[in-house]
């Protein structure tokens, strides 16, 4: 089952931690993860999936204000973590030089991602879509898409 390219369907926070970890396992060094959805919709949740499908202990939060959280996965890789509700455009992107996170060492998972999709118009990137359904389901698309 290729998880990288598929809608599942998550019944809890629980199972959207469980889907992250698998796409987590998943993913390797220049790997870069493109979130959308509404405010709630469960980025953050899936996103602290991922963190521990990529083995990092501690437990992700949103960088809502400080836009980049890093963390190591090995000696010459870094998990990127950012969240782009706060910027505008993607000259913003660029300006405020988060786009050099987004590099052949490091695994990236931006949320608010559709702020800034012009900017991902070469290579290819993870495109993943949370729609709230109710309390506690959510409808996750998640296509690879190559520029």
């Amino acid at each position: 089952m290729n998880i990288l390219n598929k809608t599942v369907i998550t019944k809890s926070k629980k199972e959207t931690v469980s889907l992250g970890k698998l796409i987590g396992n998943k993913l390797n060094p220049g790997d870069c993860l493109l979130l959308s959805g509404d405010l709630g919709a469960g980025k953050t949740t899936l996103i602290q999936g991922i963190g521990k499908g990529l083995n990092i202990r501690k437990i992700l939060s949103s960088p809502t204000f400080t836009l980049v959280k890093e963390y190591p996965v090995s000696k010459t890789s870094n998990f990127i973590h950012m969240d782009l509700y706060r910027i505008k455009s993607k000259e913003e992107f660029t300006k405020s030089g988060m786009n050099e996170y987004v590099n052949a060492t490091n695994i990236c998972a931006i949320e608010w991602a559709d702020k800034i999709t012009d900017y991902f118009r070469k290579g290819h990137y993870y495109y993943i879509n949370i729609a709230y359904i109710n309390r506690n389901n959510r409808k996750i698309h998640i296509r690879k898409r190559s520029y």
